[in-house]
């Protein structure tokens, strides 16, 4: 695993040492972060894992296969919210409306949140140089790039991520201030003074917290020609990143 720090100040990085696993600290911001861990992974397939989401079990193999297929250049797995043993009825049933639209929205466009585990080959990355360098929204402009150059696959069982921002701040407010700035990125505006308002909003709610955020998955594999599959026997490097900016959208 391969840890990329936000310059974060809540012992992150002692922890992460104390865990025997590859640091990379510096990070200005989530690209940044996220760039900084795949410059040092070794895999021929990238998976990039938000701290407050969970891989499905057998997530490798999922992959794999799905990456058997020449044409297939990354993708990222079916979206979900993680358990909330605590929440009333009604805010149950307005997530799951969140699960529902979102669902609709990344099966037609192929746009996917970090908070999916966005898998890509390693080429395919460094063909449209990594993540942009954006406050926020660099997930959703990621994809934009690399669909131009293959399919996008999406995979079952679903990535769980936390619900926290939705607790805190409402689910309706925030499932409409997500789908501003969705509107935006989609359309290709950089709203920074809105992106400055949003992740101060998350700051004064409590969902600023320093947490790992990526993945890089698979082997070296120089002997395996570009879009087809790596070898099932390979390794599985992590890299994951700590930050002090808010969690995905």
């Amino acid at each position: 695993m391969i840890v990329s720090d936000c310059c974060s100040s809540d012992g992150t990085q002692e922890f992460i040492r104390q865990q025997h696993l590859q640091l990379v600290y510096g990070g200005t911001c989530r690209a940044d972060a996220l760039n900084s861990g795949a410059a040092v992974a070794r895999g021929e397939v990238l998976l990039f894992l938000h701290a407050d989401s969970l891989l499905p079990m057998g997530f490798t193999t999922l992959i794999r296969r799905a990456l058997a297929h020449g044409n297939v250049v990354g993708g990222a797995f079916e979206f979900e919210f993680s358990g909330r043993p605590h929440a009333y009825w009604w805010v149950e049933q307005r997530l799951r409306s969140v699960v529902f639209c979102n669902r609709i929205r990344y099966r037609w466009t192929h746009n996917f949140y970090g908070d999916q585990c966005i898998f890509v080959r390693r080429n395919v990355f460094h063909r449209v140089g990594g993540f942009p360098m954006l406050p926020l929204t660099e997930d959703i402009a990621f994809c934009q790039r690399i669909k131009r150059l293959g399919r996008l696959a999406i995979l079952q069982p679903p990535a769980r991520t936390s619900p926290r921002r939705f607790l805190d701040r409402g689910v309706i407010r925030q499932f409409v201030e997500d789908l501003t700035l969705l509107g935006f990125a989609s359309i290709g505006i950089q709203p920074r003074q809105r992106w400055s308002k949003y992740n101060g909003w998350n700051r004064r709610g409590g969902v600023n917290r320093s947490s790992p955020s990526a993945v890089c998955l698979a082997p070296p594999a120089p002997d395996v020609p570009p879009h087809h599959s790596v070898d099932a026997t390979g390794r599985v490097d992590v890299v994951g990143r700590t930050s002090t900016a808010p969690s995905e959208m």
